[in-house]
């Protein structure tokens, strides 16, 4: 039997969209506050992998294997053409960084992403998938090691996103049917259901709210009739049952619900959750692309040339996914180290300024200025991203004629530490070893 592209999909990736949201806390997913971004995609998949069994079969014949983990794997994210109005991009810096400075400049919007700004962001973020393929899901706890910017002759300015996270969903969003103005449960895991032609949403019924805990009953299709009553605590999750007793799911991936602490709820408040989701029209704004040729680079307060290109890495010493052992999804994810960001531009030698910086093993600023040819509204000002890494200690080989001593480029890289007083350039004054900032009209996370 062959199962079509579900919920309006028609199988053509061209057509994916995506768009993300803060979240504040672990494990619980964003359910407002979402953007739409631009993206040049990059892949998120579900790994879904097999335990060997550990049994002999007389002859030789294995055993089938067990059900093993399902992961969230694939990326980086790419953003694509580097767009200071992206909110996407906004999110994102936010993201690795952790902490950042929106001031309000009245005809335009000023955002320092370091390490040492005055805002926390929220530790996590919630993004929504639809690439017309798959149904459409949720990735909770979507957690950035860091970011790779470059650029190259006749190239994008380009930057990308290694990403981990813990779990994903594919239900719609939870409405309510009967009753008003209660708080809306939110639900995690997967069942049968999502990939099936036929009503398999489900249906939620508070029967009686006791204060730090509801009895409620759960029932999967419209058709079916409520006949099982369940306790679930508020401020935690809660695994669900059906109509008839049994799991929604299975127990590796039973479908479990939340509220949180104090709720509003009421007897006889009903809930239906879509067995899968809807596609979402994008709102996007103007796009503001910056091209390659739009950028300067400024070594120790001089632009240089960088014919053969750059590279900035910024990589969090340790990204990692830390399954669980019981449940598909079991999982959760986490940073550790540090932000360790290095430049690595590749140039023609024309002078001896980054040789003697090797061999001495010297310190040097860097500056990256992008900026699109158009103003912000009537600011008077472009939109614009710079990078600025105020310390760099420079590593790498020194030079060597290759055979045939043809060879005219230099490399090496530049690694980024705290300065040991304020930089200031442009009318910034940054402390921390990296500071990534962004002026547009994008006035929030």
């Amino acid at each position: 039997m062959t199962l079509p592209f579900l919920s309006g999909a028609t199988g053509d990736p061209i057509n994916s969209k995506r768009r993300v949201a803060p979240q504040a806390a672990r494990g619980i997913p964003a359910t407002t506050g979402f953007r739409d971004f631009r993206s040049y995609l990059g892949p998120i998949r579900i790994n879904s992998q097999e335990i060997e069994r550990q049994a002999v079969i007389p002859g030789g014949a294995p055993s089938a294997n067990l059900t093993g983990k399902m992961a969230i794997e694939g990326g980086p994210l790419s953003i694509g053409d580097l767009d200071p109005a992206n909110p996407g991009l906004v999110n994102m810096l936010a993201n690795v960084f952790g902490r950042y400075l929106l001031t309000d400049q009245t005809t335009y919007q000023e955002w320092i992403f370091a390490l040492d700004q005055a805002t926390a962001a929220d530790p996590f973020l919630t993004l929504l998938e639809d690439n017309d393929v798959l149904p459409r899901f949720r990735v909770t706890d979507l957690l950035l090691g860091g970011f790779d910017l470059q650029a190259q002759p006749g190239s994008n300015l380009a930057i990308t996103f290694p990403f981990a996270a813990s779990e994903f969903d594919l239900h719609g969003e939870p409405a309510q049917t009967a009753g008003s103005g209660s708080t809306l449960p939110i639900l995690k895991r997967t069942w049968a259901g999502n990939w099936a032609e036929v009503d398999q949403d489900l249906y939620i019924r508070v029967d009686a709210d006791n204060g730090s805990d509801a009895d409620i009953s759960v029932k999967v299709g419209a058709a079916s009739a409520y006949s099982n009553q369940q306790n679930v605590i508020y401020g935690q999750w809660n695994r669900l049952q059906d109509e008839s007793g049994a799991r929604v799911g299975k127990i590796a991936e039973q479908v479990m619900l939340y509220w949180p602490a104090s709720p509003t709820l009421v007897a006889l408040d009903e809930f239906q959750v879509p067995q899968n989701r809807a596609s979402w029209a994008q709102t996007l704004g103007v796009e503001r692309p910056i091209s390659s040729v739009n950028t300067t680079f400024v070594l120790d307060g001089v632009e240089i040339r960088v014919e053969g290109g750059w590279t900035v890495s910024a990589a969090w010493q340790n990204l990692n996914r830390v399954d669980d052992v019981a449940g598909r999804q079991g999982a959760f994810v986490e940073r550790t180290g540090q932000l360790a960001v290095t430049v690595t531009p590749t140039r023609r030698l024309t002078d001896l300024t980054l040789q003697a910086a090797i061999a001495n093993a010297q310190t040097v600023s860097i500056v990256i200025e992008a900026e699109t040819d158009v103003e912000i509204g009537a600011s008077g000002r472009p939109y614009r991203q710079l990078l600025i890494c105020p310390r760099l200690t420079a590593s790498g080989a020194t030079y060597g004629a290759e055979a045939g001593g043809q060879n005219r480029d230099e490399s090496l890289t530049l690694t980024a530490a705290v300065p040991e007083s304020t930089f200031a350039y442009g009318g910034f004054n940054v402390d921390s070893h990296c500071a990534v900032i962004l002026e547009n009209d994008v006035a929030a996370l």
